[in-house]
């Protein structure tokens, strides 16, 4: 397989390996060759050898370990919080005693965009808040655009004043996963009073770095299109 499976990255700058800060349990995402291309897959980082190798556990379906041959290509991908970060591998070889892992080629070039240059997309998430206002009922509402600082929302309710904090529930796919994400937020702007429809704009508030990482890489999966 060649480097198509780094498209996505192509035209952003390089980066050396120790950029990406990786340290034991990160977890990086995996893609495999033909004909499971389109598959990604999660692996954890349990070792690595600068310059020689990466050691990684195998990727799962259905509860096994998958299949793979020795030689093979991978796409390997790194989401930081604040950075996505790419490189390709060889699959040097396969330890299957006293537990099985994999050995990666260390990767001779590091590509990588910063996140932080799609601040905003357009989407449509449903979404609940809880907020002081609604006295324990939370009210269903739509993400109609959202960034790493704040969303717009809109909902057929009053979900608060301007300056009062909400909790915002969401469930977002990320690279085949499912996550669910409870943000703190305030409100910092309302319009449509007096309609049936309601727009706010809201500020996250103490976002924790979970979440950060999980909204980070939607965001660039969403303005780039599935990685």
């Amino acid at each position: 397989m060649d480097d198509s499976g780094l498209h996505a990255l192509a035209q952003n700058r390089e980066y050396d390996f120790p950029s990406m800060k990786l340290k034991i349990g990160d977890r990086l995402q995996i893609q495999l060759p033909p004909p499971l291309a389109q598959e990604k897959h999660t692996v954890r980082l349990i070792g690595y050898c600068e310059g020689v190798s990466l050691l990684v556990m195998p990727p799962h379906a259905n509860g096994f370990a998958m299949k793979l041959v020795e030689g093979e290509n991978i796409v390997v991908r790194f989401f930081s919080g604040e950075h996505v970060f790419g490189f390709t591998s060889t699959l040097d070889h396969i330890v299957r005693f006293p537990f099985e892992y994999l050995h990666l080629s260390f990767p001779e070039k590091v590509q990588g965009v910063r996140i932080r240059k799609f601040p905003r997309i357009q989407t449509r998430l449903d979404a609940t808040v809880s907020s002081a206002a609604l006295d324990g009922n939370p009210l269903s509402c739509a993400i109609s655009d959202i960034s790493l600082s704040g969303a717009s929302l809109t909902a057929r309710g009053d979900l608060g004043k301007e300056g009062e904090n909400i909790v915002v529930s969401a469930r977002l796919e990320v690279l085949g996963n499912t996550h669910e994400l409870e943000l703190n937020a305030a409100i910092r702007s309302c319009t449509g009073k007096g309609t049936e429809e309601l727009r706010y704009g809201i500020e996250f508030q103490g976002m924790d770095a979970g979440n950060k990482l999980v909204l980070s890489s939607f965001i660039y999966q969403e303005s780039l299109g599935k990685i």
